[in-house]
């Protein structure tokens, strides 16, 4: 008899570097939030992540395995639209993730 593949069950969601990595933020204390389509058993679909640099500069850092999932997140590219030349810190866009119905992993 052969295994049925059931889909997986995705979500949106998100999580911090200096979370994931304590240690490394300790280093470089720039922050990072990983947003991505996730599956719940674990794994991702594609990742991309918002970057704060030292010189107060934030940016988007998608590789190429994520851009299709990255165009399918038409919500989160709104709202860096409507942030654009804004200044904002990593907990104040996370909370503009969880308003969009992101979930912090």
């Amino acid at each position: 008899m052969s295994e049925i593949s059931l889909p997986q069950l995705l979500l949106k969601g998100f999580s911090l570097r200096s979370e994931l990595f304590p240690t490394l933020h300790k280093i470089n204390r720039t922050e990072q939030i990983y947003v991505g389509l996730y599956a719940v058993e674990g794994g991702t679909r594609g990742e991309f992540s918002v970057v704060w640099s030292d010189n107060n500069t934030i940016s988007l850092n998608a590789y190429n395995d994520s851009w299709k999932v990255l165009e399918q997140f038409q919500d989160f590219l709104a709202l860096l639209a409507k942030l654009d030349g804004v200044d904002i810190t990593p907990d104040e866009f996370q909370a503009k993730l969880v308003e969009l119905g992101y979930r912090k992993l």
